[in-house]
């Protein structure tokens, strides 16, 4: 058997083709390796900032929940109130035939004060409102939306503290 007559393909130059593959290679898992490492640190920032909104909408729903509670409250007081004041009525109203002037005064209290319990009930339906805004966007600032909400209520049970007529009903008589 006779050789095939070479044709420049010897060993040094397989050699250099095999040096030049595995430097293929090499570089091709470098550079997986780097994209790996590109996606894993995007993972984790993505990761990052779904705990971070899972704990502020958290927050949100805690708020919410409480304020909710405050709500649930505010009708169980509003109820009673309403039905020690249909009580005041009654005894008013059995009252006139002696005194028409107290109860024109007594009446005028009741309505003042359920008109400040119907404000204190808007008052708590607008914060149940700024409280679904609040889940819409949780970057507001809950500080400020709380400070004005106490000084709603703070507005109204000064108002409500200020409605007694019996001093000048007692002045009058």
């Amino acid at each position: 058997m006779t050789k095939p007559p070479d044709q420049g393909w010897g060993v040094s130059a397989f050699e250099a083709l095999g040096g030049l593959a595995a430097n293929g290679v090499e570089s091709y898992e470098r550079t997986l390796n780097l994209v790996q490492g590109w996606f894993e640190g995007i993972l984790a920032t993505y990761k990052e900032q779904a705990e971070s909104y899972g704990a502020m909408l958290k927050s949100v729903d805690a708020s919410l929940r409480a304020l909710e509670q405050v709500v649930e409250a505010q009708a169980k007081t509003t109820k009673a109130l309403g039905e020690s004041l249909e009580a005041s009525r009654q005894v008013v109203t059995a009252a006139a035939s002696s005194n028409q002037h107290s109860t024109e005064r007594i009446e005028g209290f009741v309505d003042d004060v359920l008109g400040l319990l119907g404000g204190q009930l808007q008052a708590l339906k607008n914060q149940v409102e700024v409280g679904q805004a609040m889940l819409s966007d949780p970057m507001s600032t809950q500080s400020a939306l709380f400070t004005k909400m106490t000084q709603d209520w703070s507005d109204a049970y000064g108002q409500m503290l200020k409605a007694n007529p019996f001093k000048p009903a007692a002045a009058e008589d």
